[in-house]
């Protein structure tokens, strides 16, 4: 089973490649908890490794306030780890001007199709993310 999920969640990563490429700097945005912080750190090395300019926050909450602060900065690439399938909704706005990339293992609200979305959270390839 998880042998399936890997190969799935792989190719599903691959999505992530030519944003994160052709992006000057990258917006990143993580949750303030363990699974958060670890999950800024794997995405700030990640980032490193490649020689990627990047800006990252760490916040309690995705708030509406958040999402108006970042609808006025000028990057292209947003990256929302440990957050962001339960708020989807709210990030529609953010889509609408930039690619949004969200990393997450909490259940989504609802699932909404959009050119700019790239979206991997394991309870889309059938995996709990509280397993």
């Amino acid at each position: 089973m998880y042998e399936e999920f890997l190969k799935k969640i792989s190719e599903k990563a691959k999505e992530l490649i030519k944003p994160l490429n052709e992006a000057e700097v990258i917006r990143c945005v993580s949750h303030l908890d363990a699974d958060g912080i670890c999950s800024a750190g794997i995405m700030s090395k990640l980032l490193l490794k490649y020689n990627k300019k990047f800006h990252f926050s760490i916040i309690k909450q995705m708030e509406e306030d958040i999402v108006t602060d970042l609808l006025k900065e000028k990057y292209k690439v947003f990256v929302f780890t440990d957050l962001g399938s339960g708020q989807i909704n709210e990030l529609k706005p953010l889509m609408e001007k930039a690619i949004v990339i969200i990393i997450d293992h909490h259940p989504a609200k609802e699932e909404i199709n959009h050119p700019n979305l790239i979206h991997i959270n394991c309870y889309n390839f059938g995996i709990n993310g509280n397993t």
